[in-house]
């Protein structure tokens, strides 16, 4: 059953996209091409979906580009599917898109500029991101040989070389590949229909491999595009079935294997080929199981690209200034959370979160460019970052997190130390420089011994010691002075920051609105855990030492003898330059 919902006019790319309960995700994907800058026709091809997706999509306004539903009494498997949306069409170019993908407004219209550039074009594919920013595997694929696929079943993608590509530089300009993803793959309509379209023996999976094989094979070529992306949700419609989809994808590529390896093999590479696919499949079904995944719950399902017009940047927004940074930005909008990490901690407003990758692949054109940075992560890794965002245009306001140490442990005789300290002079130095020369407002907070969540090196470091022994060891009285500063405190203070560009410093310390000595402030810590006070005198000697071990073990790396010595030392900070210029009021010490 044929659904004709748009206008009838010419287009010049027929976007086929079938669905199968793909839910809100088509929704997201449906608006997306209704928002491209380019006529198209977009053939949206249903399998028999049980959800309300069509219900839902039959409302939506095409914007003036052709909208045709192609409703299958049962679920044909992709490649049909694909072949009936390419048969209902005439365009000269056919965008195979996937309805849990995103593409901005100007995607389909990049893409055909760049097909016409291809010499021998067949096909053309995408940067394709995850929604967390990283790109995703598959998007750019040599031939799998076998041992391209052992590499590829054992992850070892890093070191040695693997079918997919993404842990390789992104090349400059558009290069020929073996292949590319079937999630956005342009294809020109005369080459499909040369090669007879899709082979419809594969029913989900490795579908996309033998059409770009086979279009290579009638001498034109497969080429992928650095400098068009999107997003890719990746199973909006195979999650609830993870087994049966791993299942169809190794039985693709079994018939892969037979079609266009198996007879230029030996009888034994056969059964090696077919042995690997075996194991890919074992190994997929196992990493399912173990592998914390959202299969089980409802992903949350917004628009990412729209998500970027004047955003505010948190880089390092996993840490507990970054937490706490996000919860005191709730309220304002097209904020970007950015991590090196690719699972992020349970989210804390609705912020968009990306991993940092994503800037350094990203085109040009496809992030109009943020307005504010807030650089949380460690500052010496701010220039280069710097560097990498100013290709998007502009930013008006920079904020970065430095260290009080800078002042506080300027005659320590640790090297590892030392080190550091270099590194902070040098981050704040180099960022500096690029303000300047970039006409930036830059300002620099140094702050004091930070607490306030789990993973700070100071306070809760001492939090998780009494919780597990129930005492603190001490070599000395303790009473070196400390002004610990509350993660809060300081996101208070980057929000008053962000709109206040014109100050009388560039740098400015921010400790906490308490002066307490050091064994003051075990005790309060002691109090807040509930447990009696119970500070353990060490020899000098046997503490040194056991720090001196204890700094070898992962996670413990920043405990140096350093740290010991200064129990008796005033590391204490004026917080009035702060106070005055733009109303810094921390509270006192709450462990």
């Amino acid at each position: 059953m044929i659904n004709q919902i748009g206008e009838v006019g010419e287009a010049v790319c027929d976007v086929v996209m079938v669905n199968f309960n793909a839910g809100a995700f088509l929704d997201r994907a449906v608006k997306s091409v209704f928002s491209s800058t380019v006529p198209v026709a977009l053939q949206l091809v249903d399998n028999a979906s049980v959800d309300d997706s069509i219900a839902q999509i039959k409302q939506l306004n095409p914007n003036g580009h052709q909208f045709n539903i192609h409703q299958n009494a049962e679920n044909l498997g992709f490649s049909k599917a694909v072949n009936i949306g390419a048969k209902a069409g005439s365009a000269a170019y056919v965008l195979l898109l996937n309805p849990d993908c995103e593409i901005h407004p100007h995607t389909i219209e990049n893409l055909l500029i760049e097909a016409e550039k291809c010499a021998d074009l067949g096909i053309l594919g995408a940067l394709v991101f995850n929604e967390n920013g990283t790109e995703q595997r598959g998007c750019r694929r040599l031939e799998p040989t076998f041992m391209r696929s052992m590499v590829t079943a054992l992850r070892l993608g890093k070191h040695f070389q693997s079918v997919n590509l993404q842990h390789e530089p992104l090349p400059d300009a558009a290069m020929s590949l073996d292949a590319v993803s079937g999630s956005a793959m342009l294809i020109k309509r005369t080459v499909f229909e040369s090669v007879s379209g899709m082979d419809e023996g594969y029913f989900l999976h490795v579908e996309d491999l033998d059409i770009c094989r086979r279009v290579r094979e009638a001498g034109k070529k497969v080429y992928f595009t650095p400098d068009v992306s999107l997003f890719h949700h990746h199973g909006a419609s195979s999650h609830a079935v993870p087994v049966k989809t791993e299942w169809h994808k190794h039985q693709g590529m079994l018939r892969y294997q037979s079609k266009f390896q198996q007879p230029n093999q030996s009888a034994l590479r056969s059964l090696l080929t077919r042995g690997v696919i075996y194991l890919n499949f074992a190994l997929s079904i196992v990493r399912k199981r173990l592998a914390r995944s959202n299969t089980d719950s409802q992903p949350i399902i917004t628009s990412l690209v729209n998500r970027f017009e004047a955003a505010t940047l948190i880089t390092g927004a996993s840490s507990d200034l970054g937490l706490a940074t996000l919860r005191e930005l709730k309220q304002t909008p097209n904020v970007i959370a950015l991590s090196r990490a690719s699972n992020f901690p349970p989210a804390v407003s609705d912020a968009l979160w990306l991993n940092w990758s994503y800037f350094d692949k990203v085109p040009k054109a496809d992030f109009s460019g943020a307005k504010t940075w807030l650089a949380l992560s460690p500052i010496w890794s701010a220039p280069k970052m710097a560097e990498t965002l100013a290709r998007f245009g502009k930013i008006t306001r920079v904020v970065a997190m430095s260290s009080s140490s800078i002042e506080g442990k300027s005659e320590t005789k640790s090297t590892k130390e030392k080190r550091v300290l270099k590194d902070l002079i040098q981050g704040e130095l180099g960022l500096l420089k690029w303000g300047e020369a970039q006409q930036i407002a830059v300002t620099i907070c140094r702050p004091s011994m930070i607490y306030g969540g789990d993973n700070n090196q100071n306070v809760a470091f001492i939090q998780r010691m009494i919780r597990r022994f129930g005492f603190f060891p001490l070599i000395s009285k303790g009473t070196g002075l400390r002004q610990p500063v509350h993660v809060d405190d300081l996101a208070k203070a980057l929000s008053a920051l962000i709109v206040k560009p014109d100050l009388n410093q560039k740098t400015y310390t921010l400790a906490g609105a308490e002066r307490l000595s050091y064994q003051s402030m075990l005790a309060r810590i002691f109090e807040a855990e509930h447990k009696p006070v119970k500070l353990l005198r060490v020899p000098e000697k046997l503490l040194m030492r056991l720090v001196n071990v204890l700094s070898y073990i992962p996670g413990l790396s920043f405990i140096n003898p350093e740290m010991v010595a200064r129990m008796d030392d005033d590391l204490v900070y004026d917080n009035q330059p702060a106070a005055q210029d733009f109303a810094y009021n921390p509270e006192k010490f709450r462990p």
